[in-house]
């Protein structure tokens, strides 16, 4: 089958639009008549009417899809047989249109009129990692990542590694004007002809290959690195596909605006990374890396939430730039980063971990009638002063650390409550469909699906504990009680009280009426703040500032010894997020 009679048929199919994009533009050089691009960026997010709305030069685009194979032999490019390899946009005829999207890593060949002066298309589009869709029959119309600028490699330097046979290799290439067997397009000499990025090849071997490059690099899930709002980190796999050393150089750039209709970059994604056997997560910057003959490495990535501001669902993106510096110089690949400021919004389960106890405590000098002496200023006389020196942050160490379980919420508008228990399961109200939900009273969970509802409680708080903080659930933010949690002296769960102890009753001598508080048992006051940390903590895992939190927990706790003293309680928490739900049912 002789190339230059390859038929430039179109199938049909409305492609779907990404649902994540971070930008780049490339340029083609048309000329009249066909040229063959193979773009790295996926611009299936607008129409090829709009994408080619300011080029009313180009008539027709057509889409090499090497896996729908043709056993019919080629005919004119005019054809249009359904179900080939070929695909086919033609400017203001829809009836004869059969895609309109333009997908990264396929061939196309772009009609442009005749007569037309030479213009350059620029195509803004989602960065992509690189794909060459070889087929069995050796026929492919591939392009290849390599540099923009600068010196590129030859065909036989980059394509070495493949193990194809060179010598007996076809290569052509389009240069402008009508199809025309020797003149367009024309034969490329592999040992001298250099690779341009962009532009598209037939080659004609007879091996089957998944090669693009020297560099392959794949990441955990799809062709990008999306954090979102809840992910951690992510994985970049790199391997040299060479049979010798390979030098990599590894930074972030910038990502475009988003075009119109897609999802706003508030600004560049800081990122921290990790490469290979490196103990530690630090600033990306820009890393050098060589890999052996054959070698795999992996490059952990973490984005540092902490220099992420705004709203949440802010979204900040780069463009993870890979470039080949030595062994075969000059691929060139970007692959979009992104992420969402986190939202706090939803339930958080951990504890807190007190290691540090002090008190608030001072005795007063009395007469012999039980009165407080005074000076000459009329100020009692101090006897001892137990207060805790330096304040709440520098209690004593306590020998023994205990833990106190937490539970908070936090709803869509940001409001931050402490509950004493909470049920996650299928709502009464709720749909079938609908996914479990919150709520603080049994009786509003589906009766017939109680077995696999969850029942949360803390033990140390007051029962049917709903107290509202003030403050802000964010990385260097705080929270405070909206108010004292009580528990009264008449309470069943208050500590001094006692069913079976006549001291600790309540009751007078003759058990018939209620005493106040202080006489037998003591309301309790306990005064809750917590202040979160401003970054990740060296051993906190990485998943921090997006499904968990940590910082430090504080009490202060008044009613448990004589009038007029406190207890301060201090030490770290961790929270965990488990749940993405912003309401409580009932609330």
């Amino acid at each position: 089958m002789k190339i230059s009679r390859t038929v430039l048929c179109l199938v049909a199919a409305m492609l779907p639009m990404a649902a994540r994009a971070e930008w780049r533009t490339e340029s083609f050089v048309l000329k009249a008549g066909w040229n063959a691009i193979y773009p790295h960026v996926d611009a299936s997010h607008a129409t090829l009417d709009t994408l080619l709305a300011a080029y009313p030069a180009v008539e027709q685009v057509w889409r090499w899809q090497p896996e729908r194979v043709d056993p019919r032999a080629p005919g004119g490019v005019t054809a249009v047989p359904a179900g080939t390899e070929w695909q086919m946009w033609k400017a203001g005829v829809p009836e004869e249109t059969t895609f309109d999207r333009l997908d990264a890593n396929y061939g196309y060949l772009v009609k442009v009129a005749d007569g037309a002066p030479n213009q350059t298309w620029h195509l803004k589009g989602r960065a992509t990692l690189p794909e060459v869709r070889w087929r069995g029959d050796g026929l492919h119309l591939a392009g290849f990542p390599v540099v923009e600028t600068g010196t590129t490699p030859t065909f036989a330097a980059y394509l070495a590694p493949t193990g194809f046979a060179l010598a007996q290799a076809e290569i052509l290439r389009y240069n402008g004007g009508p199809i025309s067997s020797g003149a367009n397009p024309l034969p490329v000499s592999p040992s001298v002809g250099r690779i341009t990025r962009g532009q598209a090849y037939w080659v004609r071997v007879e091996q089957f290959s998944r090669y693009y490059g020297p560099l392959s690099a794949a990441v955990d899930h799809g062709d990008d690195v999306s954090f979102g709002t809840r992910s951690d980190t992510a994985r970049l796999v790199l391997k040299n596909e060479t049979n010798a050393s390979l030098t990599v150089a590894l930074d972030s750039v910038a990502s475009e605006s988003a075009p119109n209709g897609q999802p706003t970059v508030s600004g560049v994604l800081p990122l921290l990374a990790q490469v290979d056997a490196e103990t530690e997560f630090t600033p990306l910057g820009a890393r050098t890396i060589t890999l052996a003959a054959g070698a795999v490495i992996q490059v952990r990535l973490l984005p540092d939430r902490t220099a992420m501001s705004g709203a949440a669902g802010t979204r900040f993106a780069s463009l993870l730039h890979l470039r080949t510096t030595a062994g075969v110089v000059g691929q060139e690949m970007y692959l979009p980063a992104t992420a969402e400021v986190a939202t706090p919004a939803g339930l958080w389960i951990g504890e807190a971990k007190m290691t540090q106890v002090g008190s608030i405590l001072r005795r007063y000098q009395r007469d012999a009638a039980g009165n407080t002496v005074k000076d000459s200023s009329g100020n009692p006389l101090l006897i001892e002063d137990l207060t805790t020196p330096g304040g709440a942050t520098q209690l004593p160490a306590v020998s023994k650390p205990y833990t106190l379980r937490l539970i908070v919420h936090v709803d869509a508008a940001g409001q931050s409550r402490l509950l004493s228990h909470i049920y996650q399961g299928k709502l009464a109200e709720s749909a079938a469909d609908a996914p479990v939900g919150l709520t603080l009273v049994e009786s509003r969970l589906d009766s017939t699906l109680l077995d696999k509802a969850v029942r949360l409680s803390v033990a140390h708080l007051p029962l049917d504990t709903n107290l509202a903080f003030n403050g802000s659930f964010t990385p260097g933010g705080s929270l405070a009680g909206n108010g004292d949690l009580v528990t009264p002296h008449t309470s069943p769960v208050n500590p001094f009280l006692h069913v079976y102890h006549p001291d600790h009753d309540n009751l007078d001598a003759r058990f018939q009426q209620s005493l106040p508080a202080g006489r037998e048992s003591f309301e309790i006051r306990r005064q809750i703040s917590v202040t979160f940390d401003v970054s990740r903590p060296e051993d906190v895992p990485t998943s921090w500032g997006a499904t968990l939190m940590s910082g430090i927990y504080q009490e202060t706790i008044s009613g448990i010894t004589k009038p007029g003293s406190f207890l301060r309680i201090r030490g770290p928490f961790v929270l965990h997020k488990v749940s993405e739900t912003t309401s409580i049912s009932g609330l």
